[in-house]
């Protein structure tokens, strides 16, 4: 059993190549963008053992710990950077968020501040800013978002 581990690992380039697909393949069925990294770190030691297929099975594994390192944090930063591209549609996914500015007005009496409006058909819940009376009919302007429920503060009449 204590020489289980050492045998699998000296097994070489190929074995170094199956786990860098195993690694890969479990990437490609639960995206996580963590498999891909070490996946490649081994894809790389197999090709540097197949090379040098001499290396003890222990310098084989500080070469591909080194790249898992390398590859995990150079990998992660790039898709960090890519991911933080400007978007024409930054609220895109936050239905809520896109109701800022948007204008309505109260469907209900709300002493409390607490009330709903009707905006593109759809009923929100929302709050004044400052939690000041909200009549029915009051026109509101949406101001911000906690939640679902919309900040509104009234629209001035002039």
């Amino acid at each position: 059993m204590q020489d289980l581990i050492p045998s699998i690992l000296s097994g070489g380039a190929y074995t170094w190549l199956a786990a860098a697909l195993i690694m890969i393949m479990l990437e490609i069925a639960v995206p996580s963008n963590w498999l891909l990294w070490p996946g490649i770190a081994a894809f790389i030691t197999s090709t540097i053992l197949y090379f040098a297929p001499d290396l003890p099975w222990t310098g084989a594994v500080m070469i591909f710990v080194i790249l898992s390192i390398l590859s995990l944090y150079v990998g992660r930063r790039y898709v960090k950077l890519a991911n933080n591209k400007k978007t024409d549609a930054p609220h895109l996914n936050a239905r809520a968020a896109r109701m800022v500015g948007r204008r309505g007005s109260a469907l209900a009496d709300g002493p409390d501040g607490n009330s709903r409006i009707q905006i593109d058909g759809v009923d929100w819940p929302v709050r004044s800013v400052d939690n000041a009376p909200l009549k029915i009919t009051d026109p509101l302007e949406v101001s911000g978002v906690d939640g679902t429920t919309l900040i509104v503060k009234p629209l001035k009449m002039n």
